[in-house]
């Protein structure tokens, strides 16, 4: 059975078991470099992330100053996008606990049930009352198949 080196064979395959001692040095360089490219790389990635994080500030507070939903670009529309804020408080089953154990400390039996039913109504109405947490927009990059024709998107500012 022929031997396949090292040279011709993808990266991704097995190594032989026994390898000759300049396959082993080769094979131990190659993956250093490797290691050595993809840690540049994850640098490289971290800048360009960071330089993008901050042009999409930029341009989202110049939307937002403008009021413009978005830009249209040579593969399609720049728009700036708002996700559904969440509301943030405690959970509503945390907060009936709370509350029943607030109304029923020290109450008798008959008023256990009154006082569970104000519980339940106050929880649901703080639930349903909770203000809104604060949503930031971002920037979303559409890209418009040039054969399919106008999208009807609200293009407001042509990109270069």
């Amino acid at each position: 059975m022929a031997s396949v080196s090292s040279a011709t064979t993808p990266a991704t395959t097995t190594a032989p078991v026994a390898l000759s001692k300049t396959e082993l040095t080769h094979n131990v360089r190659e993956w250093i470099q490797l290691e050595e490219d993809i840690v540049r790389l994850t640098r490289e990635l971290k800048l360009k992330k960071q330089a993008q994080k901050s042009l999409a500030s930029g341009l989202l507070s110049f939307m937002e100053k403008n009021n413009t939903k978005s830009f249209k670009i040579k593969e399609g529309f720049l728009e700036r996008s708002q996700p559904e804020p969440k509301k943030k408080l405690l959970s509503k089953k945390t907060l009936l606990k709370l509350l029943s154990d607030y109304y029923t400390a020290g109450t008798t039996a008959e008023t256990a049930e009154e006082a569970q039913r104000h519980a339940e109504e106050l929880t649901t109405f703080v639930m349903n009352n909770r203000p809104d947490a604060n949503s930031k927009s971002k920037l979303v990059r559409t890209i418009v198949d040039p054969n399919a024709g106008d999208n009807g998107a609200d293009a407001a500012v042509a990109a270069p």
